[in-house]
């Protein structure tokens, strides 16, 4: 979906991001989570490093880059004027996601970033249209796994141990998908 906004609105034409910062991706890395530096933001952070407005046929439609998430580059469009946003990979409705770039906190923020806007219709990349109630579902699904895997990854469970217990423990997902481990 943002090919379509960076053709219109590539790198070169947007410049610095906010402050002179580099934009995601860019130069050296290595980044200390701080959004706008390269680095991976952190828990607390905004959800959305950039909002890039774009004229498509007389009609202005936002990029809104709410990565990394599922991947690096998660972005998702916004078209105010229709109360509708097109999520990509960052809603999986009707099946677990998987976290390729995270960290979970990110996608968080990006389901608030979405909870937050006046919407009717959410377009997702997987699964069937939805509305506000299919962001909340795996706004809640993801909190519930980062909270669940977090406290054993602090008790010292390794990932499979983990995720055996949790899937004992809760059986089905609030986002209708597959359960945590072996379609449970």
């Amino acid at each position: 979906m943002a090919a379509a906004g960076a053709a219109e609105v590539g790198d070169a034409d947007r410049g610095p991001g906010p402050l002179g910062e580099q934009r995601p991706g860019e130069g050296g890395g290595g980044g200390d989570g701080v959004a706008g530096d390269g680095g991976d933001r952190v828990a607390g952070a905004q959800p959305a490093r950039d909002r890039d407005p774009v004229d498509v046929a007389g009609r202005e439609v936002e990029l809104i880059e709410v990565g990394p998430a599922h991947t690096k580059g998660d972005t998702i469009v916004h078209v105010p004027d229709a109360k509708t946003v097109f999520t990509g990979d960052i809603l999986f409705i009707n099946g677990t996601p998987i976290v390729w770039a995270g960290p979970l906190a990110n996608w968080v923020a990006a389901c608030d970033l979405m909870l937050g806007m006046d919407i009717d219709v959410v377009v997702p990349g997987h699964g069937p249209l939805t509305d506000k109630s299919g962001v909340a579902a795996v706004r809640d699904y993801l909190a519930f796994v980062d909270a669940e895997a977090t406290a054993r990854h602090d008790a010292g469970l390794d990932a499979f141990e983990a995720a055996k217990e949790i899937s004992a423990r809760e059986t089905t997902n609030t986002s209708g998908g597959m359960g945590l481990l072996y379609g449970h």
